[in-house]
């Protein structure tokens, strides 16, 4: 097959040269031999002679370019650029549906492959891997017009990246109006052509939105742009529990439920949301996180909804799946309680109460396998946090705990809550002593020293013991 240059008609170029070029590239380096056959029969060889603009400020030509052969210059507003073989040009202004924003020169002779808008949006539409090379592509340059100057999404300054999921990016922000920092969230182009996901985080947004409770991550606003979807929010400055939790091997029952009472706290207001509720149904530690004066934000709403007769997915993390989602029955804000029990079981032991490899097999203890008696191995999780455990996690819904003013009563919230009665500020201290190659006998009579010296002073005090196997070593010397 020859492609006829649009310039001149004497120009030509192979096919199968194409193909080679086109998957050359690092951007296409991951696409299908097929794929990148069809690319090279919708793309148009072109040429420009040196001086010539392959792109103009402030028009709007529809089209992206691929160099083959001679270099471009890129005026850029601090500085030109030069740049030559396989770079990709005018991808911005396709992705947005904006104007060109810098003009860019054929340095010395070049020829090129033209991609238009509607071979582009058939591309990035119906092949995932495109779409994906694609969001890798707009993460580096908006990369680029950040360093080269202020990057806006409408109001909101776009500032480094700080994360990265399955669907979607993280940036620092800042909204010059009112003067504070946010976070914005964009939707991974791979994502956003998929109309099921797409709808998903529209409808994460919305929900959050909605939602106005000090342990829920707030959101500020939604923005259409760049041919995807921006969500503007609440910047939380602190780690997820689930990372934490990795570093510290586990939580020690008063952290634990100063955690699970702000959780619980913030899934009792969200029940009583809208018409019927809203059931978060992906709670676990890595949705939760801690800022620097230990309050809860509760994130990721992208599963959220109200309750459901049935279901036709089994939609969540695995290991925290109510065994009515399994079943695929009817589902309430009783599968947000189960996952919150597994929450707790996880942050005091380290581990999970089912776990297998096999997630069929795991699907199936959630179903049929008894909770592990978490007293006989941990004797000191206080009996009412264990009580929650094992009333959260039992199979049937009908009998699991639903009251959500007994599960906080069973946490202590009420002491927890209380306002202190002096007059000068009360706050709560945690001290962690690790002992190393110490018998039982003297960790005991270690442990009662300790409680006579905090009796001795007045002091309202709990202690918890346990063996530390993984968690921190110190020396002496610390």
């Amino acid at each position: 097959m020859l492609i006829e240059s649009v310039d001149n008609p004497k120009e030509r170029v192979e096919s199968n040269d194409i193909k080679m070029f086109i998957s050359g590239i690092k951007l296409f380096f991951d696409i299908d031999t097929e794929v990148i056959s069809d690319i090279s029969k919708k793309i148009k060889f072109v040429t420009f002679d040196q001086g010539d603009l392959l792109i103009q400020q402030g028009h709007s030509d529809k089209l992206m370019y691929i160099i083959w052969d001679g270099e471009i210059t890129i005026k850029l507003p601090t500085k030109d650029l030069t740049r030559g073989k396989g770079e990709i040009i005018g991808e911005i202004s396709m992705l947005t549906g904006n104007p060109y924003s810098v003009d860019v020169a054929a340095h010395t002779k070049v020829k090129a492959f033209a991609i238009d808008y509607e071979v582009f949006q058939d591309l990035i539409t119906t092949n995932r891997k495109i779409a994906k090379a694609f969001t890798t592509l707009m993460v580096s340059r908006l990369d680029i017009m950040r360093q080269q100057g202020v990057l806006y999404v409408r109001k909101y300054q776009m500032l480094d990246k700080i994360g990265e999921g399955s669907i979607a990016v993280v940036y620092d922000g800042y909204d010059p109006e009112l003067k504070r920092e946010v976070a914005i969230k964009m939707l991974k182009y791979e994502v956003a052509v998929k109309s099921n996901l797409l709808h998903r985080f529209k409808q994460e947004a919305i929900t959050i939105a909605q939602l106005a409770h000090p342990n829920i991550v707030q959101v500020f606003d939604i923005i259409e742009d760049y041919s995807t979807i921006f969500i503007v929010m609440e910047k939380v400055v602190g780690q997820d529990l689930d990372l934490l939790l990795k570093k510290k091997g586990f939580f020690f029952p008063d952290e634990v439920r100063t955690i699970l009472i702000q959780v619980a706290q913030a899934l009792s207001y969200t029940h009583q949301q809208g018409e019927n509720g809203i059931i978060h149904r992906d709670i676990k530690p890595s949705n939760m996180i801690i800022d620097k004066s230990n309050r809860i934000k509760l994130m990721d709403f992208g599963l959220a909804g109200p309750p459901q007769a049935y279901s036709n997915e089994i939609e969540g993390t695995v290991n925290y799946l109510a065994p009515e989602v399994v079943l695929g029955e009817a589902i309430d804000g009783r599968v947000d309680i189960y996952a919150l029990g597994i929450t707790a079981y996880k942050m005091l032991t380290g581990e999970l109460p089912f776990n297998s490899s096999d997630s069929k097999e795991l699907l199936k203890m959630h179903v049929t396998h008894e909770v592990p008696n978490i007293s006989e191995k941990y004797p000191h999780i206080p009996k009412q946090m264990v009580e929650f455990i094992m009333r959260a996690l039992v199979k049937d819904p009908q009998k699991r705990i639903s009251d959500w003013n007994k599960i906080l009563e069973l946490l202590g919230a009420s002491n927890a809550l209380a306002k202190p009665t002096d007059s000068q500020e009360m706050v709560d201290v945690c001290v962690n002593i690790n002992i190393h190659r110490i018998t039982d006998r003297k960790s005991r009579k270690f442990v009662d020293s300790i409680k006579q010296l905090l009796k001795k002073n007045h002091l309202d005090f709990s202690i918890s013991t346990s063996e530390v196997k993984t968690v921190f070593q110190y020396s002496n010397e610390d």
